[in-house]
């Protein structure tokens, strides 16, 4: 997945409420629209004259997500520059609860034990999708042993915090 910027998901329902700016009619569905090789231009047009709120562009993944009409969404799936069009539930994350030392998660995925079997970590290589990451005492700076990859975001911004537990997890 992409790192979502958390300024655009909060903005989202004031600038809906906005009128003139765009209503999701009542019949409005969350899809995800992803293209063929080489047609983001005619796919993009498409979701313009189904009348979309396109929320995010990901050119890496060939896909739109975009809230539409029903009836577009049929076209769309017609459509020879697309490649498949599938809902796009509403995710909600989940952060640490207040006070929490160490974090639930270390108990939840066994780390404990791990470590007392003689364990450490060291040589593996993980891979977090999430909300962001600020530089704390269990999560080191960049360059270090951490890498960004770039996004929506700069390095070491995490204003939900999910994903600054999870990696620190």
């Amino acid at each position: 997945m992409h790192v979502i910027s958390r300024a655009a998901m909060a903005l989202a329902p004031l600038l809906m409420a906005i009128p003139g700016v765009w209503a999701a009619p009542p019949d409005a569905q969350r899809v995800w629209v992803v293209y063929k090789d080489g047609a983001r231009g005619a796919a993009h047009a498409a979701l313009r004259n189904a009348n979309a709120q396109v929320h995010y562009q990901l050119d890496e993944l060939r896909a739109f997500a975009a809230t539409l009409p029903a009836p577009a969404i049929a076209a769309l799936e017609r459509n020879p520059n697309i490649e498949y069009v599938e809902e796009d539930p509403p995710r909600e994350p989940y952060a640490a609860l207040p006070g929490e030392t160490p974090p639930y998660g270390i108990g939840m995925v066994q780390a404990t034990a791990m470590q007392s079997r003689g364990y450490t970590g060291s040589g593996v290589k993980v891979c977090v999708i999430d909300s962001g990451l600020e530089v704390h005492s269990n999560v080191p700076a960049p360059g270090s042993s951490v890498t960004y990859v770039a996004g929506n975001l700069a390095a070491n911004v995490d204003g939900l915090g999910h994903g600054t537990h999870v990696s620190g997890t």
